[in-house]
């Protein structure tokens, strides 16, 4: 069991964590996926090198409350801390995103700065000995990261140093993820739900079009149900779309689905309970109007856009025998949307 060190302060609160989810997505989103211990995980197992893996035990792998970002790092990174034990001994993994909107050649130092901060606290609350931090920088900007991430390397010949010079220079070592750069042969190693986190935070930044593909990729890769895990996933991955200016309508959906000859079509059913359960933020304002009428009859105006798309103008005798259909009936004829092939399909529910 980990000793807990005392986190900085400003990161707690409702208030200061909404402000945080409106001014930075990106932030915000990483510390909800991220934060979740299974993704950790398989992130961490994926691109930390096999002769530090093997050494680990990823059972014991738990996330640590806090934050020990300070004021000046704020604007660097956000952090969160895992604990794991390596040889037995109890080490702090520390999943640092950056999210400046620009590469910074100062991250070695600022990561430093870091550990150093995290130490300083650990002294300070009674503690005689420092732990083991192994720091891990996530970046998913645009541009190409050229700088150093070890601190021996910005200085000159340091190997033919003398040992009373090298013993007193600070040295500190990163490990790095560049999202981006980690092409589709290494994302299918990931386990399915994690591909997904990954492809959102790689192609956040290109059109729509790509990001939504993707998206249903992903959805497909994760298997027939629909999980609880999923439903929640999506729900986070949607809102961060949104914040960050994606206006995915359901049409968008609609005509990618088809493009794609069906893959990742159950994504229709999450959106159908996004409505029931109220959620406010849908990918469209008629989603959003459809909540506040009721879920039976928000599901209705569903099926009827979904169908009117795909087949035309629909009679009123077939809405009002549509109209008439319990909600499981709804949710039916939408889950199969993709399997109809005329409109006599859909009669066998009415």
């Amino acid at each position: 069991m980990h000793e807990e060190i005392e986190p900085n302060n400003y990161d707690k609160g409702n208030k200061n964590n909404k402000r945080n989810e409106l001014s930075n997505p990106h932030d915000a989103t990483f510390k909800k996926l991220f934060g979740q211990v299974e993704i950790a995980k398989d992130v961490i197992e994926k691109n930390l090198p096999k002769e530090i893996i093997n050494d680990m035990d990823l059972n014991t792998i738990e996330r640590l409350d806090g934050s020990f970002i300070s004021e000046k790092l704020k604007e660097t990174f956000s952090d969160i801390i895992y604990g794991i034990k390596i040889n037995n001994k109890d080490v702090y993994i520390a999943l640092l995103l950056e999210h400046k909107s620009y590469k910074d050649k100062l991250t070695i130092f600022q990561v430093s700065r870091y550990i150093i901060d995290l130490w300083s606290k650990t002294i300070e609350s009674g503690k005689e000995e420092l732990p083991i931090v192994i720091p891990i920088v996530v970046y998913h900007g645009k541009g190409q990261w050229h700088y150093k991430k070890d601190t021996r390397e910005l200085i000159p010949e340091y190997n033919k140093l003398p040992k009373y010079l090298k013993e007193r220079l600070p040295v500190l070592k990163h490990d790095f993820i560049d999202i981006r750069k980690q092409d589709e042969q290494e994302i299918k190693e990931y386990n399915p739900l994690t591909r997904m986190v990954i492809r959102s935070f790689k192609y956040i930044f290109d059109d729509k079009d790509k990001l939504l593909e993707y998206l249903l990729i992903s959805i497909e890769e994760t298997g027939e149900d629909i999980t609880e895990e999923l439903y929640r996933m999506l729900e986070i991955i949607l809102i961060y779309y949104s914040a960050t200016n994606k206006d995915i309508t359901e049409e968008d959906i609609l005509n990618k689905i088809r493009e794609l000859e069906g893959k990742g079509g159950k994504i229709m059913t999450v959106l159908q309970a996004r409505e029931q359960k109220g959620i406010e933020r849908g990918t469209e304002k008629g989603i959003e109007r459809g909540i506040k009428e009721g879920a039976k009859e928000s599901l209705v105006k569903m099926n009827i856009r979904l169908l009117t798309k795909k087949f035309g103008s629909l009679s009123d005798e077939f809405k009002t025998k549509l109209s008439s259909l319990e909600v499981a009936g709804l949710e039916a004829i939408a889950d199969n949307i993709f399997e109809y092939k005329t409109i006599d399909d859909v009669e066998k529910y009415l």
